[in-house]
């Protein structure tokens, strides 16, 4: 009767100890793999934003929109909502001056340019 119950035991001990040793060979080997993916996360939001950006280009070339620059996304650190909205209306005034100032050079270029087309006009006469 004892050598039975000596088998139960060695054989419960045997299970536990493969059941520790098991889960310390998935821990450690699901620790690598999160540790990896962690190590490679940066590059990896930047390839794909990268791909986005080719993939707007390409969008763009295809309804005829093929300009210099037309759009680009703005890679930058993960932002609450909070400071995405205040970083984007800083983007959108500046882009709305910047377009302001355009407008007014056309306006000051295109002026000039009747100004001397009259100023032609009176020598040619």
């Amino acid at each position: 009767m004892l050598m039975i119950y000596m088998s139960w035991f060695i054989w419960f001990f045997n299970l536990v100890f493969i059941l520790l040793v098991l889960t310390n060979f998935l821990i450690s080997i699901v620790g690598n793999a999160y540790g990896g993916a962690l190590d490679e996360e940066e590059a990896i939001v930047y390839a794909l934003k990268s791909d986005l950006n080719q993939e707007v280009s390409l969008f763009n070339k295809w309804q005829s929109r093929d300009f210099e620059l037309d759009s680009i996304f703005i890679v930058s650190k993960a932002q609450s909502v909070g400071e995405f909205e205040g970083n984007l209306r800083d983007i959108s005034a500046s882009v709305k001056n910047q377009l302001n100032e355009i407008k007014s050079m056309k306006k000051s270029v295109n002026e000039k340019v009747c100004e001397n087309g009259h100023k032609m006009d009176k020598l040619s006469s």
